[in-house]
């Protein structure tokens, strides 16, 4: 899993990071392709707590929430990301977090992979 997000990315003013997806239902950038993995670190210096959440048209599904310790990194896998489908994910946490996307199909980790971007304001979401 990559994690490939410099400092500027990992420090969101709002706490909240969108990762677009690798296309959508009715244009995939490849035949096939959705989020792989969703990796999280936690670069501050104490315990910081986050939600992933898929955003749709027709409303919001959480695809994932914990507690990470400081310099720990979690990884949200296929079939947790499956509930995602082809839709931006926002994820909000309570400090700073290197969030990045790997994307299916590739032929290993890290060679299709999307940062979070930070967002300046946050989303009501």
């Amino acid at each position: 899993m990559v994690l490939a997000v410099d400092g500027l990315s990992s420090a969101a003013p709002s706490g909240e990071w969108v990762v677009p997806p690798p296309g959508t239902s009715e244009s995939p950038a490849v035949s096939g392709a959705a989020p792989a993995y969703l990796a999280l670190l936690n670069t501050s210096t104490s315990s910081e707590t986050y939600s992933a959440t898929a955003t749709t048209a027709t409303g919001n599904k959480v695809v994932a929430t914990g507690t990470l310790e400081p310099g720990t990194v979690e990884v949200v896998l296929p079939s947790t990301l499956a509930a995602a489908g082809l839709d931006p994910i926002l994820v909000h946490a309570s400090g700073s977090m290197a969030v990045s996307e790997d994307a299916s199909p590739s032929a290993g980790f890290g060679i299709v992979s999307m940062p979070g971007i930070p967002l300046a304001a946050a989303i009501d979401a």
